[in-house]
């Protein structure tokens, strides 16, 4: 029995096809395997900064924000978290910033996520984890604190009369 030429070419030719629909198929699904939880860390960015920006440093229960607040560092605890860490910034305390950012952050937020506190886009404060292929960003505006400017200010106005 003798094998045609033209079916020994449509059989290569299948196979040949099949193959590379097979290997667009397992690269094609490759791309689909896991793209990591974006709405817990949409989560995560907004309710840490909602926590931090609504938490008054009195109420905190921290050994290292008890101590800021006994040595005088700390001098107003109806302060927020948040405002707090900016009020640091702008005296160029970054240090202390930094520690209070960490504490703050070291129970709140899981050891897998890496993250950062930056202020005017200067970073304050940045865990050593890398970041993953997913990024979420959370803003709140701090009011009232520039670097190098006294916190507490007097209007003062002149008059004069005839």
């Amino acid at each position: 029995m003798a094998i045609d030429k033209r079916a020994v070419f449509f059989i290569v030719d299948a196979i040949f096809a099949g193959s590379i629909i097979l290997l667009g198929l397992i690269l094609a699904s490759s791309f689909y395997i896991f793209e990591g939880p974006s709405i817990n860390i949409n989560y995560f960015a907004d309710d840490t900064l909602r926590v931090m920006s609504n938490l008054k440093v009195g109420e905190v229960n921290n050994s290292y924000v008890k101590s800021l607040i006994s040595d005088g560092s700390i001098t107003r605890i109806n302060n927020t978290i948040l405002e707090q860490i900016g009020e640091f910034w702008a005296e160029r305390e970054l240090e202390k910033g930094d520690n209070l950012s960490r504490e703050f952050t070291k129970n709140y937020l899981d050891n897998i996520y890496g993250y950062g506190i930056y202020i005017d886009g200067e970073q304050l404060h940045l865990n050593n984890l890398p970041l993953e292929r997913t990024t979420v960003a959370s803003r709140k505006m701090i009011s009232g604190l520039t670097k190098n400017r006294t916190k507490e200010g007097y209007t003062a106005r002149a008059t004069v009369s005839k």
